[in-house]
């Protein structure tokens, strides 16, 4: 596991930034496909981070992973935009920060500004992996299904061993109305990335949803005794529970995500398959409640390490600031 390989290369090169730089990224990837308890992984991508910042300072990738880890964990989107203005007026012509100003945007229902930053990604490097899974939940986000199908068909032949490609595509598939193809994109998928929970979460949400309870029933049943001894995302068993009629675990598990720090609960607001709970407005609107208290919350303790002078001397002057890529963002526009 690449963990394992950044960690002994940091234990034998201390002094090098790549193995924390590694670590920094692994973690990340784990966070971001719900492997591992959120908080516990987090502890380990802040103290990777930290690690590589005192060893190799502050780069361009590491303001963004800084990024990605406040707005996905604590949902600090105003630190995060600090880190994501800085990364991209010192190297415009990365995908990544640009990603993470997509999905930003698109939580926060921009649409037209999400599709914007995916454009800019996507100049910067059109084979990116994640791009079209990005744009795939924009598209399913504004109810355009075909667009999202269409993406979701170049994708796989693009990528076809990235499970969250295939996966978004099944959605696509799903929102369609090809269930048949969907179910077998959802098997795909897990049979790539088995550790990644979330996806038989979702084929089993599909099953329930079109006349398969019980097999959605043994997925369901499956995913519980994996939850005795390893992390399961909350988030998607609440999307399970709801599709098999149980409403009221269905809360239960949002409210269990909320207290995990699941990070697929940015997509709460615009997520389409939450549609059928939103109908339960003042329990949703209750959930939607407790997550910024808790995000509120979260901001307020943590330490205020906003860079400070480190434009020059720690990533660089700015690159080609007349680039197409390049957008100074203004922090009230997150308010």
């Amino acid at each position: 596991m690449a963990v394992e390989y950044f960690r002994e290369m940091t234990q034998r090169e201390p002094s090098n930034a790549e193995g924390f730089y590694g670590l920094v990224r692994s973690y990340f990837k784990m966070l971001a496909c719900g492997i591992g308890a959120p908080c516990d992984v987090y502890r380990r991508f802040q103290h990777a981070l930290n690690r590589a910042v005192a060893v190799g300072g502050w780069t361009a990738q590491i303001h963004t992973d800084k990024a990605w880890g406040l707005w996905l964990v604590e949902g600090n989107s105003e630190e995060a935009q600090t880190h994501l203005d800085i990364s991209l007026r010192v190297d415009p012509w990365r995908a990544s920060p640009h990603m993470c100003q997509a999905l930003m945007n698109a939580s926060y229902k921009r649409f037209d500004a999400a599709l914007e930053s995916l454009h800019r990604a996507r100049l910067a490097d059109p084979l990116q992996p994640a791009l079209a899974s990005s744009e795939i939940l924009v598209r399913l986000s504004r109810d355009e299904w075909q667009a999202a199908v269409d993406l979701g068909t170049e994708a796989v032949k693009i990528h076809p061993y990235l499970h969250f490609e295939r996966t978004y595509y099944a959605q696509a598939l799903e929102f369609a109305g090809n269930i048949q193809e969907a179910l077998a994109q959802y098997r795909n998928a897990t049979a790539i990335a088995p550790a990644v929970r979330s996806i038989r979460a979702l084929e089993a949400r599909c099953l329930a949803r079109n006349g398969q309870r019980d097999a959605a029933l043994a997925i369901a049943e499956e995913l519980q005794q994996i939850r005795v001894s390893a992390y399961v995302d909350a988030y998607y068993m609440a999307l399970v529970m709801d599709a098999l009629g149980r409403r009221e675990e269905a809360f239960q598990e949002l409210e269990r995500a909320i207290d995990e720090r699941s990070t697929s609960l940015y997509m709460l607001a615009i997520d389409p398959k939450m549609n059928d709970l939103r109908l339960d407005h003042l329990r949703f609107s209750a959930i939607s409640a407790k997550l910024s208290k808790r995000r509120s919350v979260d901001s307020a303790h943590v330490a205020k390490d906003a860079p400070k002078g480190l434009e020059a001397s720690a990533v660089g002057k700015v690159t080609n600031p007349d680039s197409p890529l390049f957008r100074r963002r203004s922090h009230s526009s997150l308010t």
